[in-house]
C-alpha cells in the first residue's frame, strides 16, 4: 500500500513538472508576441523554440532587429527623432550634426544650453560645456552618477561675469516643466570606446545626454533578458564612462 502511495505521487508530481514546462513555454511566446504590439505586425518566422502547436499558431517570434526596428518606429510615433529604423547605424546621423561625442553630443547640448537658459549666450557657452566635461570626467559609477544627477536636477552653477559684477546662476541641462523645449534623440548602435569598444543596440538621448541604454534580445534566437541584463553589465566593467554622462 506505501508502495502504491509512493508511485501515485511520483506521477504527480510527474504531472506537475510537466504543467510547469507548459506554462513556461506559454510565458516565452507571449514575451514574444508583446514584442510585436511595438509595430502590430510579425517580423520574421524564425524560432528556435520547440512549442506544442496550439502554443506556435499563436504567432511567430520576432528577431532583434524586428526589436530594434519596432522600438525605433514606436518612439517616433511618440515624438522621439529616430535614427536607424531602416537597419543602418543610426548614431551616425548625429556623429555628422555634431561632433563625435565622448559620450554626450556636446554641440547640440550646447545649442540647447543657449536655448534653455537667457544667461547662457553663444559668448560664454564654451565656458560652460569646458566646466560640465571638467565635472563629468570620471569612471566611478557611483560617484559620478550621484554627481551628475545633481547637475541634472538642480541645474549647473555657472559663473556670469557682467558690468555689473560676478553672478552665480544655475543653468538647467533639461526644461522639466515643458518638455517640448527639449529634444529627443533615439539611435541605434552607438559606440563607446575606452580602450574596447562596446555599441548598445539602442541609446535614448535627452539634449544629446544618454540617459537610457538598451540591450535588446528575441527568444526566436534563444535569447531573453537575463542576456541583455548580462550584457549591460559587461559593458559597465569594459566601458563604465557610458553610464556617467
Amino acid at each position: 500500500e506505501q508502495r502504491e502511495i509512493v508511485e501515485i505521487l511520483e506521477a504527480y508530481d510527474h504531472r506537475i513538472e510537466n504543467e510547469r514546462e507548459y506554462c513556461e513555454q506559454l510565458k516565452r511566446i507571449k514575451q514574444g508576441l508583446m514584442q510585436d504590439l511595438l509595430s502590430g505586425t510579425v517580423r520574421t518566422t524564425d524560432t528556435n523554440i520547440s512549442v506544442l502547436d496550439e502554443v506556435a499558431s499563436m504567432g511567430s517570434l520576432p528577431s532583434e532587429q524586428g526589436v530594434e526596428t519596432s522600438l525605433l518606429s514606436w518612439l517616433d510615433e511618440l515624438g522621439w527623432e529616430t535614427h536607424g529604423q531602416d537597419g543602418s547605424q543610426g548614431a551616425a546621423v548625429l556623429d555628422e550634426q555634431s561632433l563625435p561625442p565622448d559620450v554626450i553630443y556636446w554641440d547640440l547640448l550646447a545649442e540647447q544650453a543657449i536655448n534653455l537658459n537667457d544667461a547662457v549666450t553663444e559668448d560664454n557657452v564654451d565656458r560652460l560645456i569646458s566646466s560640465l566635461k571638467r565635472d563629468l570626467d570620471t569612471d566611478d559609477l557611483l560617484t559620478g552618477n550621484r554627481e551628475f544627477y545633481g547637475v541634472l536636477t538642480k541645474g549647473k552653477q555657472f559663473q556670469i561675469d557682467g558690468d555689473d559684477g560676478t553672478e552665480y546662476v544655475y543653468v538647467d541641462l533639461i526644461d522639466f516643466e515643458d518638455s517640448e523645449r527639449n529634444r529627443f534623440h533615439a539611435v541605434n548602435q552607438f559606440s563607446v570606446s575606452r580602450g574596447t569598444t562596446i555599441r548598445p543596440d539602442v541609446n535614448l538621448f535627452v539634449n544629446g545626454i544618454p540617459l537610457v541604454t538598451m540591450e535588446l534580445k528575441s527568444l526566436a534566437q534563444d535569447n531573453d533578458y537575463y542576456d541583455a541584463i548580462s550584457d549591460l553589465h559587461d559593458y559597465e566593467e569594459t566601458v563604465p564612462r557610458l553610464f556617467v554622462p
